[in-house]
C-alpha cells in the first residue's frame, strides 16, 4: 500500500524536512507541509506544491517561489523508527479563548451572513445544539451514511482552506478523510458509533497544526455566529467531535 494511502494515525513520523532561510538557518517545515513533501518523496515525484505559492523540487532539493528566481535549499532528516518528530504547537496552547456572548451575532457578522431571516437556522441557533443544527438542516431525511458525511466534510475542508490561501493543506487533510471513508459505507448516519478508523483519523487531523482546529474550535465555542455556509462546511466536521 502506498504510504499516502495509509491512515494518517498509523503513519511513521520519524522524519523531518527543512529549508534553509536567508540567514543560513535550517527551518522546519510545519506539520502538514512536512507530510505533503514526504508523500511526494515516497511517491518519487519530482515536484510538489505547498501553500504560499512555493514549489518543492525534490530532484534538485530546492524550494522556489512562483514568479521568482529566489531559491532555498531543502533537506530531509530521518530518525530511528522508535523516535517520533513532535512539533510544538505554541500558538495553539497559548492563544486566548473567546467566549461568545448574546451580542456576538450582531458584532461578528452582517445580517445577511448570519441569515437571521432563515427562521429554521435561527431556531436551532437559539437552541444552542450543534447536533440539532446539523441534523435538522443537513440530514433531515436521515438517508445519509457516515461515508456520505465524511465526503461532505472533506469537500468543506477544501472550501474553507482554499478561502484562506491554504488549499494544499486542505487537500491533504481531505485526502486523509477520504482514505477511511469506506469504513462508513452502509452505516446510516445517526446514533451508530463512528468506526474507530474514522474516529482515529478525525482525532489525528484535529491535533495537526493547521487552520482546521481553529475552525472547529470557533464553531463549537461560538454557535451564535453560525452561518448557513458554515453549517455546510465546517459544521460537518465539527459535528463528529461531539460523537467520538
Amino acid at each position: 500500500m502506498a504510504q499516502s494511502c495509509v491512515p494518517c494515525y498509523e503513519r511513521p513520523r520519524n522524519f523531518q524536512w527543512y529549508w534553509k532561510s536567508s540567514d543560513e538557518k535550517w527551518e522546519k517545515y510545519l506539520d502538514v507541509e512536512n507530510e505533503i513533501i514526504e508523500d511526494a518523496h515516497n511517491e518519487r515525484q519530482e515536484y510538489v506544491d505547498i501553500d504560499g505559492g512555493y514549489t518543492i523540487d525534490l530532484k534538485q532539493q530546492i524550494q522556489q517561489k512562483s514568479n521568482s528566481h529566489e531559491r532555498w535549499p531543502i533537506k530531509r532528516d530521518q530518525f530511528d523508527k522508535h523516535l517520533t518528530n513532535v512539533q510544538l504547537r505554541e500558538d495553539r496552547f497559548s492563544s486566548s479563548i473567546t467566549i461568545s456572548t448574546p451580542t456576538t451575532i450582531t458584532t461578528t457578522c452582517s445580517d445577511q451572513e448570519v441569515l437571521g431571516a432563515d427562521d429554521l437556522l435561527k431556531y436551532w441557533l437559539n437552541a444552542g445544539s450543534l447536533d440539532d443544527i446539523y441534523r435538522e438542516l443537513e440530514n433531515a431525511n436521515n438517508k445519509k451514511t457516515i461515508s456520505d458525511l465524511i465526503q461532505e466534510a472533506s469537500n468543506g475542508i477544501i472550501e474553507e482552506g482554499s478561502a484562506i490561501g491554504e488549499a494544499e493543506k486542505a487537500r491533504w487533510l481531505a485526502r486523509q478523510l477520504n482514505n477511511v471513508k469506506n469504513y462508513g459505507e452502509n452505516i446510516q448516519f445517526g446514533p451508530n458509533k463512528i468506526p474507530s478508523e474514522i474516529g482515529n483519523t478525525l482525532v489525528n487531523l484535529y491535533t495537526r497544526e493547521t487552520f482546521l482546529y481553529k475552525l472547529i474550535n470557533s464553531v463549537i465555542r461560538d454557535l451564535p455566529s453560525m452561518t448557513r455556509k458554515k453549517v455546510k462546511t465546517t459544521a460537518r466536521f465539527a459535528f463528529y467531535y461531539v460523537h467520538i
